[in-house]
């Protein structure tokens, strides 16, 4: 898949960068770093956080009017912008998230109702209200994040894994 595989690219330019951090014969220039950090950013925060399309900085520098359609598109569809581009909501990804909740909820059979709709800490948390399953957003994308990493995913897991804090924690906690 091609977010797997744009993910694994920019993860194996990340570890070539640090791992070239403290030779003295690097070439590259404070902006040309700068500018490869600000797009890491923007498409770990895609994915696993939300993209912000309020600032003076548009996410991906992409021009005002961009930015705008792709936020009458999504009101249009129901779609929340912020979340677009997530793990759990992309175009790309909503199916294979759609079918590890489906997946999660056949494994344990101790709860009344189904999940139906896309995964967000809102409708999980109501799930739990309703007696589905219950399961934070958080521990939900881990989870997730893990099986599309069992399904090949590679290069969504290690960007994600090297590059956000709360998955760099979580996984020093797994080693501790």
């Amino acid at each position: 898949m091609a977010h797997s595989r744009i993910c694994s690219i920019i993860y194996q330019y990340k570890m070539a960068f640090e791992q070239s951090e403290d030779q003295p014969e690097d070439h590259r220039t404070e902006e040309y770093l700068s500018s490869f950090n600000a797009c890491m950013l923007n498409v770990c925060s895609a994915l696993w956080k939300t993209i912000s399309i309020q600032g003076e900085q548009p996410p991906f520098d992409l021009p005002a009017v961009t930015v705008e359609r792709l936020f009458e598109r999504c009101q249009e569809r129901g779609t929340d912008v912020q979340r677009a581009l997530s793990i759990t909501q992309s175009a790309a990804l909503i199916g294979f998230s759609k079918r590890f909740m489906k997946a999660l909820e056949e494994q344990e059979t101790n709860h009344r109702v189904m999940h139906h709709e896309p995964i967000t800490a809102n409708s999980l948390a109501k799930l739990g209200q309703e007696g589905g399953m219950s399961l934070s957003y958080q521990d939900y994308r881990i989870r997730y994040l893990d099986h599309l990493y069992e399904q090949g995913f590679t290069g969504i897991y290690n960007l994600l894994y090297s590059s956000m804090k709360s998955l760099i924690n979580k996984r020093k906690e797994k080693v501790v």
